[in-house]
């Protein structure tokens, strides 16, 4: 009975929370997701010749377990290959100079394809978010580079 009571009184405030316009915060980490006809090697390999193209400095590259992981990212900084306020849309949020962006493409074997998911994860700062366009084409270069391989 005392876990019910905590579970409905937890639900009342997080109703009067939200019904009372309560500011809203973008969601953390940022997800998309394809299947590729390669192994998880070369989406890996594919992936760590973009961000170089991209001037987007790697972190960690794991063939093994199929990660590429770039460093903490400012927002408002050159990378990309476009300008900030083509990548980035922070909304009516001032820039924060402590905001940073971590890309992770992860990819997982599943018969003769690979499911890749690129994820850009808020590490700190205000609530930018990488605009969907570029993400695209960030991915759709991975792709590409991983079919002409």
């Amino acid at each position: 009975m005392k876990v019910r009571t905590i579970g409905i009184g937890l639900a009342v405030a997080l109703s009067a929370a939200c019904s009372h316009g309560g500011p809203t915060v973008a969601a953390s980490t940022q997800t998309f997701t394809r299947n590729v006809d390669a192994t998880p090697s070369k989406v890996v390999e594919a992936t760590t010749a973009v961000f170089a193209e991209r001037q987007i400095p790697v972190a960690t590259t794991d063939q093994t377990n199929g990660k590429v992981e770039s460093i903490p990212l400012d927002p408002n900084a050159e990378w990309g290959n476009v300008p900030a306020t083509e990548r980035v849309d922070c909304g009516a949020v001032a820039a924060d100079p402590n905001a940073r962006l971590v890309l992770t493409m992860h990819v997982k074997q599943d018969n003769n394809r690979s499911v890749v998911s690129l994820d850009a994860k808020r590490d700190g700062g205000a609530s930018c978010v990488l605009r969907g366009p570029f993400m695209t084409e960030l991915m759709d270069a991975i792709v590409a580079r991983v079919a002409a391989s």
